[in-house]
């Protein structure tokens, strides 16, 4: 690219590049680290990140009330998303916490919140895992804990909040089991290990009935208040938590987790340009779509067959190149349509608000010439429409050679019956010529869908455009990857 020459030329393969090597989540990432979490070697920091294969950690908190389950579904997480599951609870029993706090302990007086959230994030950091990813249950359990987490630059992705009858929390707490050797805790009778050396070393918690009633009150105590601390609803951080109920099955539980996991994934902060290839039949409303898309999101609407016949009617060395094709009622080759779109494309204002394209490619060939020089499509739509659908669209259309305005005889007449004896019919309108164009198109679409495959849509075309146009962007302004690949998911 140079800067010295005007008008300013950006290759397409620019913006691909950045984009699918998320050199924008990349720098987010190095910020991230040296601002918020202050490592103390920050080269070698860099270096652990250029490292990384995925700039999207997992951090994730798992809060309910007491026997709601908590440890057994964040460890089921955590082993799912291949992340560290983290039992504040034996933090706080197992780590280095200082002489003075130790005396504490000692003396029965409870760690204060800032207390707990000091040890939290020093183990976090020292064990590297608020760059690594983690699920963490049953903290923070009240406000002022979330508020410390915050400010010490501990942040969750997704917080689940379990919530359950007071019944059936009475019940799980009653029949709850821990194994004396892991911490592992089983549910008499519903969920006993099978190894009967792990029965042999259960014990039941001590003094079960008031431990349960001071935590079950306590949490509910402050559990609005908690959510407050994650509500975004109103920002970009939409849905950071939500709430499900344990009075089911496991495995139902589970399911739903991870579905809201897949649905609400780290959505990027990236400026992403949006690259939009729209391949449909002619008479499928590609046009109409394109310039619907190019009105609202200021998208540069690039109709090739227009600039084949700007290029075509202005003169210079392209032109007479396709001259000597057009003359011999050859089609033009792949190489030189390639070299009328790439200086399209390759515009400033292609390049910053991005671009809808139609009307190419319309062969392998031709998608394979495009993906060769760099010109990736984020988003591919296939605007599908039944033939009878295209020839009567098609077939019906009528022209004013005065005004140059287009009709339909059956959805849009002519005014007057002035106006209607003089339109005429395009050659590309006669039925026969419409049904090869349908056929040409057909013959190439399995090629161009393969290669396309995992960024594109099929949208039924013969909706109303307006409905039409509404999936087209729903399409669009989603992402269509997540983090969280819900195939691995399934239980």
């Amino acid at each position: 690219m140079d800067s010295t020459q005007k008008p300013l030329v950006i290759p397409p393969e620019y913006s691909a590049y950045a984009e699918n090597h998320s050199l924008f989540a990349f720098f987010r990432s190095v910020l991230e680290e040296l601002s918020i979490h202050k490592p103390k070697d920050p080269l070698q920091r860099i270096v652990e990140i250029c490292k990384r294969k995925d700039h999207k950690i997992v951090r994730i908190f798992v809060l309910g009330p007491p026997s709601s389950g908590k440890k057994t579904l964040g460890k089921q997480i955590a082993r799912k998303l291949k992340c560290k599951f983290i039992d504040p609870e034996i933090i706080f029993k197992d780590t280095d916490k200082g002489e003075q706090i130790n005396e504490q302990i000692e003396k029965g007086i409870p760690l204060t919140p800032r207390q707990k959230t000091n040890i939290i994030s020093q183990y976090l950091r020292k064990s590297d895992l608020l760059t690594r990813g983690m699920v963490m249950s049953g903290f923070p359990t009240t406000p002022e804990e979330a508020r410390l987490l915050q400010a010490e630059g501990v942040l969750a992705d997704h917080i689940i909040f379990l919530d359950g009858t007071r019944s059936v929390l009475q019940e799980r707490s009653d029949g709850k089991r821990i194994d004396s050797l892991t911490e592992d805790i089983y549910h008499f009778p519903l969920n006993m290990p099978d190894n009967p050396d792990v029965t042999a070393r259960l014990r039941e918690v001590p003094d079960a009935r008031s431990v349960f009633e001071r935590q079950w009150t306590s949490y509910y105590r402050h559990l609005d208040s908690l959510q407050q601390c994650y509500d975004f609803r109103d920002k970009p951080l939409k849905n950071v938590y939500s709430v499900f109920s344990i009075d089911q099955p496991l495995q139902s539980l589970a399911s739903q987790v991870f579905e809201f996991l897949s649905q609400n994934a780290f959505r990027t902060l990236s400026p992403v340009v949006p690259r939009v290839l729209l391949l449909a039949a002619p008479g499928a409303g590609k046009n109409t779509q394109a310039a619907m898309l190019s009105e609202k999101y200021n998208l540069v609407n690039i109709d090739f067959d227009l600039i084949l016949k700007e290029i075509y009617q202005g003169g210079g060395a392209l032109a007479e190149r396709m001259k000597l094709f057009v003359n011999r009622n050859l089609p033009l080759p792949t190489e030189l349509l390639i070299k009328v779109l790439l200086p399209r494309l390759s515009t400033l204002d292609a390049a910053k608000r991005g671009w809808v394209l139609h009307s190419f490619p319309n062969t392998g060939e031709e998608a394979q010439s495009l993906i060769s020089e760099g010109v990736l499509p984020n988003r591919v739509v296939y605007l599908d429409v039944s033939r009878d659908v295209v020839i009567e669209r098609l077939t019906l259309r009528r022209i004013d050679p005065i005004t140059g305005r287009t009709y339909h005889t059956l959805y849009n007449p002519p005014p007057n019956t002035r106006i209607s004896s003089r339109t005429l019919v395009h050659p590309q309108d006669e039925a026969d010529v419409v049904t090869q164009r349908i056929v040409r198109f057909e013959s190439y679409q399995s090629e161009i869908q393969e290669m396309y495959e995992m960024i594109s849509k099929h949208i039924n075309g013969e909706q109303d455009p307006h409905a039409v146009f509404e999936c087209v962007e729903n399409f669009i302004v989603n992402e269509l990857s997540h983090p969280y690949d819900q195939s691995e998911m399934d239980i």
